[in-house]
């Protein structure tokens, strides 16, 4: 029996090529398929009505939303103002300044590196004198809408090149032995410590040691406490309480503090520092054996979080130097790391 196509609107016969097959070409496949999809004049009404609703729903509850929503309160008046002292900037602030990696006495020779980097005693103290301007110009800014009287400078290590043993063309390196290193550092850290003194009325000074400071060859066999720069510090803490006062007190873990003169020291032997800053609480260290905040486990942020479960609270600021590269990572909630950068430059290493 010769099959009939199954298009209701065609009558052909055709010849089955396989069981499958229910219609006589493709036009008829085609003209199927439209029937199928054909929407009647009520369906299509019906949906015409429900869209209209839709959108009659949507204008009423948005008027609805404008009618109910609560205007946000208006600018505080001492934000319109245009004069200082009515925009109550009454709140006493407290400056921070990051001090690390000058590396006192090292010698970078321009022809080791085809003249993209050079150092030496003469750059560093004029770097030294940018830092101090900086400073100081910073303040002068600040001064003029808020409350600024103390500064905190946190010494994070490294301000001398160090004994000449520590790597073997480190002596190749270094234009003064590092008793000469220290003798020069520490009168022209005086001089600009003193004259901070002209903008500020409190000056606290906390120093941790690095480790170019060591006395020992090799880091594997370095005692933190035997170290050049507290020692250089405790030298500039006294040549500035000859002018500015002040008494010498040790506390139970060793810090050496001087206090109660117009600048205090805290001379930190150990490789952590903990200090308060308007609430804050604060970490400082040189950082070395940390590396940078990219890295996993060995890394800055991986042992901030670390010492934030050792001691048992959140750190607020924790403040590293070391890797000459200036970095910052804000990655949990009221803590935040930031690495000093440096007086050198590029490293040799990143050139």
């Amino acid at each position: 029996m010769t099959p009939t196509c199954k298009n209701r609107e065609c009558k052909e016969d055709f010849e089955a090529s396989s069981s499958t097959q229910k219609y006589c070409n493709l036009k008829c496949r085609k003209n199927e398929e439209k029937l199928r999809n054909r929407v009647s004049p009520e369906d299509k009404k019906v949906e015409i009505d429900e869209r209209e609703q839709q959108l009659k729903n949507t204008i009423e509850q948005a008027a609805q939303f404008i009618d109910e929503h609560k205007p946000l309160a208006e600018v505080p008046e001492r934000i319109k103002t245009t004069k200082i002292e009515e925009m109550g900037f009454d709140t006493a602030q407290e400056s921070v300044a990051l001090f690390s990696d000058l590396h006192y006495g090292s010698k970078i020779d321009r022809r080791a590196s085809n003249g993209l980097a050079e150092y030496n005693i003469d750059i560093a103290r004029e770097r030294m004198t940018r830092w101090r301007d900086g400073i100081l110009r910073y303040t002068q800014m600040n001064q003029i809408w808020v409350k600024l009287d103390t500064l905190n400078i946190l010494a994070l290590g490294d301000d001398l090149e160090g004994h000449g043993e520590m790597f073997q063309s480190q002596s190749l390196q270094m234009e003064d032995s590092v008793i000469f290193q220290m003798m020069g550092f520490v009168e022209d850290m005086t001089d600009i410590i003193l004259s901070y003194l002209s903008r500020y009325k409190k000056i606290s000074i906390t120093k941790v040691p690095g480790n170019h400071g060591r006395i020992t060859k090799t880091g594997r066999g370095v005692y933190t406490p035997e170290n050049f720069e507290p020692v250089a510090w405790e030298l500039i803490a006294e040549k500035v309480r000859n002018k500015c006062g002040g008494e010498w007190r040790v506390s139970q873990n060793g810090t050496r503090h001087l206090e109660g003169g117009l600048v205090d020291f805290n001379i930190v032997y150990g490789a952590i520092a903990f200090l308060d800053v308007l609430g804050w609480l604060c970490a400082a260290r040189h950082g070395h054996g940390i590396r940078g905040l990219q890295a996993t486990y060995t890394g800055a942020i991986d042992n901030k979080l670390r010492l934030n479960a050792v001691i048992g609270e959140v750190i607020n600021y924790y403040f590293k130097a070391h890797l000459h590269e200036a970095q910052s990572a804000e990655h949990e909630i009221r803590g935040e790391i930031i690495q000093n950068g440096c007086f050198v430059g590029p490293s040799l290493l990143s050139i």
